[in-house]
């Protein structure tokens, strides 16, 4: 990956989301594997100043429940690995998904890859200020857990 590949990617999924309805301030989901989607779709909502909240490919349903309501996001980009999981959290919640992969997919969202070939290669940042948020970053409670695994000092 060069740099102006990158920079393709990140302007076509910028313009892809706002041609499916992302607005400045809008929160997106993210639930993709370490990949060029996730790099593009991060960096793409935050060019056009819509706060990105990267989750983990590995939770349940609960999880993805807790975190679409909780951060308030309208829209999800998934790895069809999610999709068993965040099929039954979408629908209760109202949430437009994108899902990466070429394959189609049952529930008929929208495809990543043909969201970004559809897109124009030239996007314009937002002008976006100071204190406004950039990212959400949930923890995954990993270091919580090890914690409580861990004996009592005497």
């Amino acid at each position: 990956m060069n740099y102006g590949s990158l920079l393709d990617a990140v302007n076509r999924i910028g313009n892809a989301l706002q041609a499916i309805g992302c607005q400045r301030g809008d929160r997106i989901l993210i639930a993709l594997p370490d990949s060029l989607e996730f790099v593009a779709t991060f960096f793409g909502a935050a060019k056009i100043g819509v706060v990105p909240v990267p989750v983990s490919p590995f939770m349940k349903a609960g999880d993805y429940s807790h975190f679409l309501s909780d951060s308030d996001a309208k829209i999800a980009v998934i790895d069809p690995l999610v999709a068993p999981e965040f099929e039954i959290c979408a629908k209760r919640l109202g949430v437009t998904v994108v899902i990466s992969g070429t394959e189609r997919n049952e529930q008929s969202w929208l495809n990543w890859q043909q969201c970004a070939a559809g897109a124009s290669p030239f996007l314009d940042s937002a002008g976006t200020g100071s204190s406004e948020i950039a990212f959400i970053l949930y923890s995954s409670g990993s270091t919580a857990a090890r914690r409580r695994r861990r004996p009592k000092k005497p």
